[in-house]
């Protein structure tokens, strides 16, 4: 669970899904990640985000036009945001960082 808290952290999706305001697709999130995501990376992701709304991280509705899952943030995911006073994002981080999982 750790790597994937990791990911969602680095590529700043809790700070997407917060910017943009209203529920997002998976696509929207994609087209806002800089790194230009392939189909194998937006598959990745999908099931990234299916885990963490396993563990209830975030929420998914089923309710978008084009069938696409719509995701929103939990309390627990408020936790990831960057730029707010009480953030988890730099422990995640810091956590995560190799020379710490290495042993």
């Amino acid at each position: 669970m750790f790597s994937s808290l990791k990911s969602v952290v680095e590529l700043r999706i809790a700070d997407i899904k917060h910017f943009h305001g209203v529920v997002i697709t998976l696509s929207q999130i994609a087209s806002c990640i800089s790194d230009g995501l392939t189909s194998r990376d937006i598959t990745t992701l999908a099931r990234i985000m299916k885990f963490l709304v396993h563990r209830k991280v975030f929420t998914v509705h089923h309710s978008s036009n084009d069938g696409d899952p719509l995701y929103d943030l939990t309390h627990s995911s408020r936790w990831l945001l960057h730029d707010t006073k009480q953030t988890l994002a730099p422990m995640v981080l810091m956590e995560s960082h190799p020379s710490l999982m290495a042993p």
